[in-house]
């Protein structure tokens, strides 16, 4: 059975001379699907599919090869720094976006790329249904104190002795009890991904950090 699947296969390629990507892949007796090429006009292209200039890049091609892809208002590729504006914007998950306007609804997230298969510092447009499911981190309004000692020796002793010397020696006559030192910050835990959405406002963009 997989031998006729293949043959199949091959057959429907039969037509295409040379490899995916090379100049003479597409041709209007033998035309392209979307995110083929190369292509040299819209003949060359299936259906509504247009023949797109130096865009192979968006393909894994080489940046020279014009691939057949379904029309778009949108400059570049997805993720890059022209892709999003306000006379073409981005659907949810789409960017590189700078402003709330750039998105068709929701917002501008900030530096959240790496999520969608884009760079880092690539800001993406989210609606606010997937904005509700992101997991959000609220620092407590007064530190948390500790009832666990601290197995290391603190910078000021104490001047009573405890009942158990710490594991590790630090003055000749212990403390009677441990010392509840609190945080002077509340502990921020990095869950790997951003955990704190900072409010948007009218075309600003928001932004994630788990460490503000």
């Amino acid at each position: 059975m997989y031998y006729l699947i293949f043959f199949f296969i091959g057959i429907a390629n039969a037509c295409h001379p040379g490899k995916l990507g090379q100049f003479t892949y597409c041709r209007k007796s033998c035309q392209c699907d979307h995110g083929e090429g190369d292509c040299d006009n819209n003949n060359e292209c299936k259906g509504d599919l247009q023949c797109v200039h130096n865009q192979g890049q968006c393909f894994g091609f080489d940046p020279k090869i014009d691939v057949c892809a379904l029309p778009t208002c949108h400059k570049g590729c997805p993720g890059s720094p022209t892709y999003c504006n306000d006379s073409c914007q981005c659907l949810n998950g789409e960017g590189n976006c700078s402003s709330n306007t750039h998105c068709q609804e929701g917002v501008c997230v900030l530096h959240i790329g790496t999520f969608f298969g884009f760079a880092p510092n690539v800001n993406v447009c989210l609606n606010h249904s997937i904005l509700s499911q992101l997991p959000t981190q609220t620092p407590s309004a007064s530190p948390t104190v500790s009832s666990v000692p601290s197995f290391a020796p603190s910078a000021q002793p104490s001047t009573s002795p405890t009942s158990s010397p710490t594991l590790y020696l630090t003055t000749l006559q212990p403390s009677t009890s441990p010392t509840y030192r609190p945080t002077f910050s509340p502990t921020n835990i990095n869950l790997g991904y951003p955990t704190t959405l900072r409010p948007c406002k009218l075309g600003n963009c928001c932004k994630l950090d788990p460490y503000k």
